[in-house]
């Protein structure tokens, strides 16, 4: 009886691992490298707002921004995601309050400096700098979760 009891909890911890370890590959290959990789950073972030569910890939992520607007000015990084582009894909994922600047310019540059403005990135980088996996994740930590700045994220009963 104990016998198949461990055996029960080792399938469970199994099968488990295999369905949520997606999110965690997806994680590993952001930190693979110092600098986030323009697509997994994308990733991780239209997963986190909504915007993509949660068993997407990257080229899940790069149709969905080639079918956005402000999509192809994130896509315009080849390899690794500038800050201004990554405060650009938050801003408009998260569907961030933004200022009146922001609001009559939604780019890259004004996308940094509300992100500045709200504190969700640190220091005082140019919207050129390359951002790196670290930062990535921290400014997605750092993000207020609420009905009214993401509906998306919030379940509506």
């Amino acid at each position: 009886m104990r016998m198949s009891r461990i055996l029960l909890c080792f399938f469970i911890f199994v099968i488990g691992s295999s369905l949520f370890g997606q999110s965690d590959e997806i994680l590993d290959k952001l930190y693979e490298q110092e600098n986030a990789q323009t697509l997994y950073a994308s990733l991780v972030v239209l997963q986190a707002s909504g915007d993509l569910p949660s068993d997407a890939d990257i080229d899940d992520a790069r149709i969905f921004l080639e079918g956005q607007k402000w999509g192809e000015a994130v896509l315009s990084d080849e390899e690794f995601i500038t800050v201004g582009s990554f405060s650009l894909l938050v801003m408009e994922s998260f569907k961030l309050p933004h200022g009146l600047m922001y609001n009559l310019l939604p780019i890259k540059r004004y996308a940094l400096k509300e992100m500045l403005y709200q504190e969700y990135i640190l220091g005082n980088p140019y919207p050129n700098d390359v951002m790196s996996s670290f930062n990535a994740i921290y400014v997605l930590s750092s993000l207020p979760v609420s009905e009214e700045m993401n509906l998306n994220y919030v379940d509506e009963e």
